[in-house]
């Protein structure tokens, strides 16, 4: 099973509950070691891009000591800019 970085309320909406992962540290939320040994792809899954920040802090945490060859993006809507 995968696990995901943060987690939903059990509400309706599916919104994040931000002020409870805002301020955390989610190092060692992903297993790295499961990866370890062989190089992969990873498929990062968003509701919202607006400003790109949680795609790009995710994908450099992802990317950071481990074999993972490319990140990709799947977002539900963006945002008008």
């Amino acid at each position: 099973t995968s696990k995901s970085l943060a987690k939903t309320n059990k509400d309706l909406t599916g919104k994040i509950d931000k002020k409870k992962y805002a301020n955390k540290d989610l190092t060692g939320k992903i297993d790295k070691k499961k990866y370890a040994n062989r190089h992969c792809n990873i498929l990062l899954i968003d509701d919202l891009y607006s400003t790109g920040a949680t795609v790009k802090a995710c994908t450099e945490k992802l990317k950071e000591d481990s074999l993972i060859d490319n990140v990709y993006v799947f977002t539900v809507a963006k945002t008008r800019t």
